[in-house]
């Protein structure tokens, strides 16, 4: 895949002031194993059909974790984490290797690794916990139909048609599936619709985030999706900030990674995750429409394997 670059350099900036899908049935984590067909998981052929039936599988497991699991009586529990309400997954899921092994049925491993990030699925107190918030959809995943579109070695692409509620509407998305020796055929990419993730420099949110943020923290803080950095707590202690460069490190079909390089210098007793001088940061975006790119996640880690 090219990768494209985009390149932005020599700004400095100084302190001025201190989602669920509705599938129908409620399907148990220790069941959906035995579902999912053997032919799907085993030959180094797959069908349209048997696409479908991995799409519809793998839309069933996301419903399954965002509802938290299989809850036991008494057993769910909820808490608070950085001014966020969270909840406890269910005893089924509540180990990061029990949810790996879960989510891995239908999806790849880095998939599935994407999947937690993107949900902001943690490990609290030894168990996994997730954001407390539900959510809905009408798209019919139930009635999805696939349709060959091309392939790359064990890699094939396919296209989706999902009927939307009761309309005779049809939306139309992408899926890459991937065939792995002794695992059989996951997805590689789950569902996605064609997006533009060529980011002009001057509406990229990590550009802007670092050069907003010790002047404006609210124009920082817009730059996420969710809302959910703690800008405040991050900039605390930074006297200076130049931006060095912003460049595009990877990117997925649906998400673009950029890479910030910038100098900080940092007041005395500084608690942060800086260093005096050079740092790198790094930024998951993606678009969320009419050529608006928001910040998913934010690290001092690369996000994404290149």
């Amino acid at each position: 895949m090219n990768t494209k670059k985009w390149l932005l350099t020599g700004v400095a900036v100084t302190m001025l002031s201190l989602p669920v899908f509705a599938l129908g049935e409620a399907v148990s984590a220790k069941e959906l194993p035995k579902q999912i067909g053997q032919s799907v998981n085993q030959e180094k052929t797959i069908s349209e059909k048997q696409v479908a039936a991995l799409v519809i599988k793998w839309k069933k497991s996301e419903s399954y974790v965002q509802r938290g699991g299989d809850y036991k009586e008494g057993e769910y529990q909820s808490f608070q984490y950085k001014n966020k309400p969270y909840r406890y997954l269910a005893s089924d899921l509540d180990t990061k290797k029990e949810l790996m092994e879960y989510l891995t049925l239908t999806l790849t491993q880095s998939q599935a690794k994407l999947f937690i990030k993107e949900r902001q699925i943690i490990e609290y107190k030894g168990k996994m916990a997730q954001p407390e918030a539900d959510g809905g959809s009408i798209l019919q995943w139930d009635k999805a139909k696939a349709a060959f579109v091309k392939k790359e070695g064990w890699n094939r692409t396919y296209k989706l048609e999902v009927p939307v509620g009761e309309t005779k509407d049809k939306d139309i998305f992408l899926v890459d599936v991937l065939y792995l020796q002794g695992k059989g055929w996951k997805i590689s990419e789950r569902p996605y619709q064609d997006v533009n993730l060529d980011i002009p420099g001057n509406v990229n949110p990590a550009f802007i985030f670092l050069k907003y943020l010790l002047v404006d923290y609210k124009q920082a803080e817009n730059q996420f999706l969710n809302r959910d950095f703690d800008v405040i707590a991050f900039r605390k202690g930074i006297k200076k900030l130049e931006i060095r460069s912003v460049k595009e490190r990877a990117r997925t079909k649906t998400k673009v990674e950029f890479e910030g390089t910038f100098y900080v210098e940092l007041e005395k007793g500084y608690k942060g995750q800086l260093k005096k001088g050079n740092n790198k940061m790094y930024f998951l975006i993606e678009n969320t429409g009419d050529m608006e790119f928001k910040i998913v996640s934010a690290e001092m880690e690369p996000q994404l394997e290149k």
